[in-house]
């Protein structure tokens, strides 16, 4: 991973998506999906609207 984030530059954009079972997401580094060995869930009390979809 730190190679592509060097790659990518310093204006990079990191987002995740959230899969909408809630048990999986991914991660994607410029708009391309980046892959990740590890990957966890935590579950949160926090409440979000879905401005997020």
């Amino acid at each position: 991973m730190s190679e592509a984030f060097k790659k990518a530059g310093p204006n990079a954009k990191m987002e995740s998506k959230v899969a909408p079972n809630n048990f999986d997401y991914e991660i994607f580094l410029n708009g391309e999906s980046l892959e990740v060995k590890s990957k966890r869930l935590f579950r949160s009390p926090q409440k979000f609207k879905d401005s997020y979809r």
